[in-house]
């Protein structure tokens, strides 16, 4: 498939968000948050109802980050299936579970109607679609496991969905699906009518704990705040501990249009690894599908354009009068090795920090969830589901998963060892960049389409990893933890919160003796 676009989400032709003006004076507030997405949003918009002082901070636009990637399926469905999650967590708590995301889509929907925000939300079915591979004992299994936990609704079906083969799958009717755009536009229209603040283009650099807690911007603004929420998708207050317990990973989609009546209105996901997920979406008066899939652990993998090729194949196989490509984005998603959030308080902060990260597939309703559980602790309020999403949780039957997932993030400190990509600049194709070593100095260099050339650390800020460049995206990717950096150094993802440190091919840079390996932290349990 060839591409000319950038990558561009079907939504960023829905509609424009507001913009908002960075922090400019010091500052106080009730409860201070970090990131302006589905987290940060739905966190302010159920605080500020509560009649508490909010202020929302992010360092890109509202929903800039990974919210605005998502394809928005609004289902209890999970990544880990509920026959896993039985057996990591047992009968009462995997009940728990299970219906701590079914209240999740219905509270979007409650937010929807109480604040009548026009966002295309529907109530559609959901589909899990037997992969090609897989065996019918597989849905069937599932199937069991889910009725155990309360999915009266979950009926197993074969049939043919769209008229050119039959596909077993286990089906939740009442889920739901929005155009993410237009729902976040509603939240943050609401949240600074209720009297919330928020500010882009605003860089939170350093935390001080304490009761108050104060906060520090890159351009050296102070906000001091009672109750911190890092609502970053992955939490940047954190060294190791959470980030040794969940694993990053790029996903991708693609967005072609389709005749009206071609899709039915549903989420359809399959059982393939890695998995594939469809739906249909309403822009303007056009219906286009929207698939994603293939996905792969961040800075680990080259194959970009592949990535999308297979999607389409796979499209056009469920869909043969699929049209033209039109989008084709991908975004990040965080694997908790016990396919659970983390939800609260920040292990490694002081009792009013809050974190919220490991949503899996499911970062809208998760996100949802997590908005909820925070209010609460906030509030003193009693929630029973806190225990079960604490961050600082320890699951020993994901013990096996947990070593496997770790011994894959150090084995990635081997690069330091290694050569670069490329022997020198001259190499490096315009609008391409390339890790260049010399000894044990390794370089992340860029070219810009005029032939300039830029060079930084290729030592990731927060752990020390080698990054690695991403074609697709023209990004730098961490392969430890999945930090992120702009093709010229500026960090974009976390759990780094600090840019590439900025060098010349000739300048010092710390060798690997110098640099301390965050190995001693990887004797925890999951």
């Amino acid at each position: 498939m060839t591409f000319s676009r950038p990558s561009k989400p079907l939504w960023d032709d829905s509609t424009a968000m507001p913009e908002f003006q960075p922090l400019a004076t010091n500052t106080r507030c009730d409860v201070a948050i970090i990131g302006a997405g589905v987290t940060g949003l739905t966190t302010a918009y159920l605080l500020a109802k509560e009649g508490k002082d909010v202020l929302v901070l992010d360092d890109g636009d509202v929903t800039g980050g990974q919210t605005g990637r998502t394809t928005a399926h609004l289902t209890a469905f999970m990544d880990f299936r509920y026959e896993e999650l039985l057996h990591m967590f047992g009968q009462e708590k995997t009940t728990k579970i299970a219906a701590s995301q079914v209240d999740a889509v219905d509270e979007i929907g409650h937010i929807v109607a109480q604040e009548r925000i026009d966002c295309e939300f529907s109530r559609v079915d959901a589909f899990l679609l037997l992969g090609r591979e897989d065996k019918t004992e597989t849905l069937f299994n599932e199937m069991q496991a889910m009725q155990s936990v309360g999915f009266a609704n979950v009926v197993f079906g074969e049939t043919s969905l769209w008229g050119h083969r039959e596909i077993p799958y286990l089906m939740l009717n009442h889920q739901a699906q929005l155009d993410i755009r237009k729902y976040m536009y509603g939240l943050v229209a609401r949240i600074t009518e209720l009297g919330g603040r928020i500010y882009s283009g605003t860089h939170v650099a350093s935390f001080e704990k304490g009761q108050p807690a104060e906060l520090t911007t890159s351009n050296e603004r102070k906000i001091t705040a009672n109750h911190v929420v890092v609502a970053t998708h992955t939490p940047i207050t954190d060294l190791i501990s959470i980030h040794t317990k969940q694993s990053a990973y790029r996903t991708y989609v693609i967005g072609a249009q389709v005749e009206q009546d071609i899709i039915p209105p549903g989420l359809f996901m399959d059982t393939e690894d890695p998995y594939h997920y469809m739906r249909s979406a309403q822009l303007g008066d056009k219906m286009y599908v929207i698939i994603g899939g293939e996905d792969h652990r961040t800075g680990q993998e080259s194959d970009y354009d592949e990535r999308y090729d297979k999607l389409e194949d796979w499209a056009r196989e469920m869909l043969p009068q699929l049209g033209p490509i039109e989008y084709r984005w991908s975004g990040q998603v965080y694997e908790p090795v016990d396919g659970l959030p983390f939800i609260g308080k920040d292990p490694g902060q002081s009792d009013n920090f809050y974190v919220a990260t490991g949503y899996s597939g499911s970062g809208i309703t998760n996100g949802t969830m997590a908005a909820k559980l925070i209010r609460d602790q906030i509030l003193g309020k009693e929630n029973e589901l806190l225990e079960i999403y604490d961050p600082g949780r320890k699951t020993a039957a994901a013990l096996p998963e947990y070593v496997k997932e770790n011994f894959n993030s150090v084995s990635q400190y081997s690069k330091h060892f290694s050569g670069g990509q490329v022997a020198s600049a001259d190499e490096i194709p315009p609008g391409e960049g390339a890790v260049i070593a010399r000894g044990v100095q390794h370089f992340a260099v860029y070219k810009d389409a005029n032939g300039s050339v830029i060079e930084c650390s290729a030592v990731c800020p927060h752990a020390k990893g080698i990054v690695c460049w991403n074609t697709a995206e023209k990004t730098w990717d961490c392969p430890a933890h999945g930090s992120r950096f702009s093709c010229t150094g500026e960090v974009i993802d976390g759990p780094a919160n600090s840019n590439l440190e900025a060098k010349q091919i000739s300048g010092e840079q710390d060798d690997l003796m110098q640099i301390q390996l965050p190995l001693k932290n990887l004797d925890q349990t999951a």
